[in-house]
């Protein structure tokens, strides 16, 4: 009996029985940095969403009543001190949270049986205006402590292209001068305000950002925002994107201002090992005349003469 042949029966059959057992897929709309299996198919289990908040995290001039969901979830704990919440950490979200000055909120979603989200960040800017009470010195000291003294961003970014997968959409769009954070935000409604993420990108050249886990044969919403130090500055064009039917599908092309997706890019390109034949185009004669033929001149050629030779000597 082949022992090797053995070995690999019973791996094969533990590998089989675990692929049986396993019931946890995770998917997210929110930052596309979950870890997991199949996108968001699900087997035989439960579908995982980290969670959204509304109103979008973004700037606003007075205080927001930040309310979070995640669709199944048994519980979600939120954090807005900088630390990342767990399903045993952290604050049990119980109603809608008041936000008065900046800062941001971090909110996992818990599920039976130890399974969790990915940590979800918003961010949230509360530019107040200032007060003119003078009675009391602790109003302006807090009045002073929720302004922000960043400078705006000088652009605002152009989202120009996106490229769509089954499950993925990168998108690309135009820096800014003074900064290299930027808000992404996504939606299946036109307003693209249902999940966001700010993101960290490079100073110089198109921006490019892969927002993962989307959901296949699906039309989202995209918009992004730059935001410097604590001001952001206003929201680009919207693009709409639908995401491509199956995985293995080609990758489709959604540009600014047109919704109908380019699915093929042809270039001709010399291939090694095949001939390539360039055919010239027609010439054409552009002056036509009769020129007066020339007259050619034969010179006589004298016929070569024969030498005679006798013995060895020729003359």
């Amino acid at each position: 009996m082949n022992i090797n042949k053995i070995k690999i029966s019973v791996f094969t059959t533990i590998a089989f029985a675990l692929l049986l057992t396993s019931n946890v897929v995770f998917a997210s709309e929110t930052t596309g940095n979950l870890s997991g299996r199949s996108g968001d198919e699900t087997i035989d289990g439960t579908l995982v969403y980290a969670p959204t908040a509304s109103p979008v995290a973004s700037t606003y001039t007075s205080t927001q009543n930040v309310q979070l969901a995640a669709s199944g979830s048994s519980s979600i704990r939120y954090t807005n001190n900088g630390t990342d919440p767990s399903c045993s950490s952290g604050n049990v979200y119980s109603g809608a949270i008041a936000i008065s000055s900046s800062q941001t909120i971090k909110a996992i979603s818990c599920y039976a049986d130890d399974r969790h989200s990915a940590v979800a960040s918003f961010y949230y800017t509360i530019n107040t205006p200032s007060s003119s009470d003078n009675s009391s010195s602790s109003s302006s000291s807090s009045s002073s402590s929720s302004s922000c003294n960043d400078s705006p961003p000088t652009s605002t970014p152009d989202l120009f292209q996106i490229n769509v997968t089954n499950s993925t959409a990168k998108l690309f769009f135009t820096p800014v001068s003074n900064t290299n954070k930027f808000i992404v935000s996504f939606s299946t409604k036109p307003l693209a305000e249902e999940s966001n993420a700010e993101v960290v990108l490079a100073r110089e050249g198109v921006q490019s950002y892969t927002v993962y886990h989307l959901r296949s044969n699906t039309t989202y919403y995209f918009k992004v925002q730059a935001k410097n130090g604590c001001t952001t500055g206003s929201w680009s064009n919207i693009v709409r994107a639908t995401t491509r039917p199956s995985l293995g599908s080609k990758i489709a092309s959604f540009f600014k201002g047109n919704f109908k997706p380019i699915t093929t890019f042809v270039q001709n390109i010399i291939k090694p090992g095949k001939k390539n034949t360039v055919t010239a185009p027609p010439v054409v004669n552009t002056i036509q005349s009769n020129p007066t033929p020339v007259p050619q001149v034969q010179t006589p050629v004298a016929p070569a003469s024969k030498k005679k030779c006798i013995l060895w000597w020729c003359f």
